[in-house]
């Protein structure tokens, strides 16, 4: 479980894996001295997120791409001064 953990396996993988709830994931990792990677996106993944929703990809659909919800999503579009389209445009878009 660590290994994985430190090759970028998601915490909610990891339960889902082993069959546990993620907070017992978490305090396996720490009981080990791992420390819980920084949650949200990273710069590559906000790029990412950037494109994706240019290209007219939902909110959701790109949370669930990239392991996070739609409002963190939203949010780092924001800070990136990225233009938020209706709800609905997403699918007029395709």
């Amino acid at each position: 479980m660590a290994g994985a953990y430190l090759g970028g396996v998601p915490v909610a993988e990891l339960a889902k894996t082993y069959g546990i709830h993620r907070g017992s994931v978490s305090k396996h990792l720490r009981r080990h001295g791992i420390a819980p990677r920084p949650a949200g996106l990273d710069e590559q993944q906000i790029a990412e997120a950037v494109r994706l929703d240019q290209q007219g990809d939902s909110l959701a659909t790109i949370g669930k791409r990239m392991g996070v919800t739609a409002h963190t999503v939203r949010s780092r579009l924001v800070e990136m001064s990225v233009a938020m389209r209706s709800s609905y445009d997403h699918r007029i878009a395709k």
